[in-house]
């Protein structure tokens, strides 16, 4: 299991990536305030993601304030038309400091290399780097860091398909049979497996559509195989 505090970090399949989880409708900031509304229809395990902007009731402002992004995060995620919410992200209520938001699952979640973060201006575990006017010269990227490829390589290519149990005559099955914990977790695999392919072929083609696009299916296949 991947845990996630704030920005997690783990070694991935021999890669340091650092980790941020989807926060979720009904997740709770440091001091207790609630996240007040989700993303309709895009849900992990029963309750709906949240998004930037989602309302928090704060009980130690009495206030009702709002999630606000800190760190880093992939700028062209998006989830039904709505940027989705991460664990260490900030409520804009009444409070100061402002109150931090914690996830409350464990299984979805944006990750990183240490070279993406530094593409983000970030270091290893989230920290923005500082640099100096001084130290503002171009530098060698980090090897793990993709290289660019001309937009029109694009061209012609299509978001991965469904295939298999998923094909739409098999939909109606699969919602109303469920799944075991084996079988939830096969399905976890499979997801991180698409969203790994969707991280690549947006380094690949450059296209924030396409992996806007590629998240999407990734997640209705991973709903879809645990019969929702």
């Amino acid at each position: 299991m991947k845990y996630c505090k704030h920005f997690g970090l783990e070694n991935h399949r021999g890669a340091r990536k650092m980790q941020r989880c989807y926060l979720r409708k009904g997740d709770k900031s440091s001091v207790n305030g609630v996240v007040q509304e989700g993303i309709d229809g895009m849900t992990c395990d029963g309750a709906e993601l949240t998004f930037l902007g989602a309302k928090v009731g704060c009980p130690a402002c009495n206030s009702t304030g709002a999630i606000v992004a800190k760190g880093p995060r992939w700028p062209d995620d998006n989830f039904m038309g709505k940027r989705p919410a991460l664990d260490g992200d900030i409520c804009a209520c009444g409070c100061s400091p402002q109150p931090v938001m914690h996830a409350s699952q464990t299984r979805m979640f944006e990750s990183y290399t240490s070279g993406e973060l530094a593409a983000m201006g970030f270091a290893d575990g989230g920290r923005p780097i500082v640099r100096t006017e001084a130290s503002a010269v171009p530098v060698a990227q980090p090897a793990d860091t993709p290289a660019a490829v001309p937009a029109s390589t694009f061209e012609g290519v299509q978001p991965f398909a469904y295939t298999g149990a998923f094909a739409s005559g098999q939909v109606d099955e699969l919602a109303a049979r469920g799944v075991s914990e084996e079988d939830e977790g096969e399905c976890f695999s499979q997801y991180e497996e698409d969203m790994e392919a969707c991280n690549a072929a947006r380094a690949m083609y450059q296209s924030p559509a396409y992996f806007q696009s590629c998240a999407q299916r990734a997640f209705q296949r991973y709903q879809q195989c645990r019969g929702y």
